[in-house]
């Protein structure tokens, strides 16, 4: 019994917000980490990048005949400090697109854009020192087909645990085609 609260405790934390530190001072420390990020890769020639893909194949339903769709992922050595990763995931009518930014190996940051047929969404995942989520970001177009204007906090736990869900799955297919053309 006492294991199983430890457990639950441990995995209840990985999926809901830490509250530990001053959120609003950690934010600011990432979007200035995010800023030397997008300044040095923008003036560094010598950044080294290694690219994968891997080929999805997906129907419009269960029972269709299934299309292939090219996934693609890229890692991205800015500087001795600063990591990116990168994927391109897309299928049926759908297309994901998910960069992680890492300092000195540790995620601070998830920069994600999404669409479907009309809809469009963009999420930004702010992590603690620890690399716990402390705060997504939403912006979505309500599916009218424009830009993604409305923005909204994410506070409910289930849906974090999707967010935090999908980040770690799709995470792992980008090492999996990045480790595949490296062998």
């Amino acid at each position: 019994m006492k294991y199983s609260i430890i457990i639950f405790l441990f995995a209840n934390s990985i999926f809901t917000p830490s509250y530990s530190q001053n959120n609003s001072s950690r934010i600011a420390e990432i979007k200035k980490m995010y800023g030397e990020i997008i300044k040095l890769s923008n003036s560094n020639i010598s950044k080294k990048c290694k690219q994968g893909k891997m080929t999805n194949y997906e129907g419009y339903s269960p029972s269709s005949k299934k299309m292939p769709f090219e996934q693609t992922a890229e890692l991205c050595h800015i500087s001795k400090d600063y990591t990116t990763y990168n994927g391109n995931f897309s299928g049926y009518e759908w297309i994901s697109n998910k960069t992680y930014y890492l300092k000195n190996n540790k995620l601070f940051f998830v920069f994600i854009s999404s669409g479907a047929e009309a809809c469009s969404h963009e999420y930004r995942v702010y992590y603690d020192m620890n690399e716990n989520i402390i705060q997504i970001l939403k912006k979505s177009n309500d599916c009218d087909g424009n830009l993604p204007l409305n923005s909204s906090e994410i506070k409910d736990k289930a849906e974090i645990k999707i967010i935090y869900n999908d980040i770690r799955s799709d995470f792992n297919k980008v090492l999996k085609m990045i480790h595949k053309t490296i062998k």
